[in-house]
């Protein structure tokens, strides 16, 4: 049985994890200074952006399938 497994090495996520903070500031800001429909679009990408984030101990491991068994 052969496999085809690939291995990974993700990227730092320091610059999401900026982006993320100034999609949140700047969108309550935006809402609290010009009551902009476009910062709630902002603030709710942001907290979308927000869960993709994941912690990865040392020695740990995560599995991602995609569309297999």
């Amino acid at each position: 049985m052969t496999t085809n497994e690939k291995e990974m090495k993700p990227a730092s996520g320091y610059s999401m994890v900026f982006t993320v903070l100034v999609l949140i500031v700047g969108g309550i800001a935006g809402i609290a200074l010009f009551k902009s429909p476009w910062f709630i679009t902002a603030f709710v990408l942001a907290i979308f952006l927000s869960i993709g984030f994941f912690f990865l101990y040392p020695n740990g491991s995560r599995v991602m399938t995609l569309f297999g068994e």
